[in-house]
């Protein structure tokens, strides 16, 4: 009986000790549209792939414009 206990606690152990979780890098390039200049921001995302693709596209941002440029903003999961 001890050792369907032991195997039991080696079975569970396995299984709670690993994760779908993992780190995912994401850039975010920002830009002006008078200028060719650009800038890149990257960092890491500890999640599912799913939620990370969803975490690091929610950082871009919708064009802005300013007097007589735009800036752009956008981000995707590397």
């Amino acid at each position: 009986m001890k050792k369907y206990f032991y195997l039991l606690g080696a079975i569970s152990t396995a299984l709670f000790s690993s994760s779908c979780k993992k780190d995912y890098t994401c850039e975010c390039v920002g830009s002006f549209s008078n200028s060719s200049v650009t800038y890149t921001d990257i960092f890491s995302i500890r999640d599912t792939e799913t939620n990370a693709i969803v975490e690091c596209e929610a950082e871009s941002d919708e064009p802005t414009v300013y007097n007589t440029y735009s800036y752009f903003y956008d981000c995707k999961l590397k």
